[in-house]
């Protein structure tokens, strides 16, 4: 009698253990398949702007009509107003990639959350 008792114990665990694979196999291709959750959460206007700024550095600047023009510096006698000029020239353009670049991090931060 107890060599059959052992025979339904082996039996019992094979059982469990391909219940356990199967379940394991079948959870595995469910979470393989779920596409990622990747929300972003930024505003229409963020969203305005990165596209915006993707479709600035993709064209050349020589191309778009809004390029402005590097003033002269030679023109300038005193070190103040050169450095004036150069910041009236560059100024805009450091606000513009500043926001852009905190854009770009508040969407890299929503989608690691």
């Amino acid at each position: 009698m107890p060599k059959t008792h052992d025979k339904y114990q082996k039996l019992r665990y094979f059982a469990a253990a391909c219940g356990l694979f199967a379940i394991m196999y079948i959870a595995d291709d469910y979470f393989d398949s779920q596409p990622p959750d990747t929300k972003l959460e930024l505003t229409e206007t963020e969203l305005r702007i990165l596209i915006d700024d993707f479709d600035r550095k993709s064209t050349s600047s020589t191309d778009s009509g809004e390029s402005k023009t590097v003033p002269n510096f030679k023109q300038y006698d005193d070190v103040t107003e050169i450095k004036k000029a150069f910041f009236a020239y560059s100024l805009p353009e450091i606000r513009h990639q500043n926001k852009v670049t905190l854009i770009k991090r508040k969407a890299i931060i929503s989608v690691a959350q």
